[in-house]
């Protein structure tokens, strides 16, 4: 329960979340399919991220579904069927890995994000901001986590420009 209370948290005001999250933005300034179908993983309870690509002032996106864990989701906002069984073309998971409390609890979400993402031609973008880092009982190192991701995916690379706080893609 206290991990999943932390995992909720959200960041302060104007916090690593801020108005445009890393993640979003590099989806938004990069892909240009509109029609792509894209989860947001680990939206947030007010889903900012999905507003951003599909909102009526968001940026042109036509297929974006928003998932958040249970006990934080909103009708008509989240969709809670959104990781049953379910491709995507793009998962979009931003400072989401990060609040991850526990090896296990890091391993079943990343599970999650692999499990959701398209095999063939299927793409997950996941960041590893610097803070707040909330593995116990020390964070990962930026190089350990692009190695837990490896356990998931076939290929990993850095797309964002900060090693320390990376934006990673993730294939098959």
């Amino acid at each position: 329960e206290e991990q999943k209370a932390l995992a909720l948290t959200p960041p302060a005001e104007g916090g690593p979340i801020g108005n445009r999250p890393l993640t979003i933005k590099y989806v938004i300034d990069n892909i240009k399919e509109k029609a792509a179908s894209i989860l947001d993983f680990g939206a947030g309870k007010f889903a900012k991220g999905t507003k951003l690509l599909d909102g009526p002032e968001g940026a042109g996106f036509t297929n974006v579904t928003a998932y958040e864990l249970p006990t934080n989701q909103v009708e008509g906002v989240h969709d809670p069927d959104a990781i049953s069984g379910w491709k995507y073309d793009i998962v979009v998971a931003s400072n989401v890995v990060n609040v991850q409390m526990t090896p296990e609890v890091l391993d079943k979400t990343l599970r999650q994000i692999a499990g959701s993402t398209k095999i063939e031609d299927g793409v997950a973008y996941i960041n590893y901001p610097e803070g707040p880092r909330k593995m116990v009982p020390e964070a990962l190192s930026a190089a350990a986590m692009k190695g837990e991701l490896l356990k998931h995916f076939s290929f990993v690379k850095q797309v964002g420009k900060n090693p320390r706080a990376p934006i990673w893609e993730a294939r098959f």
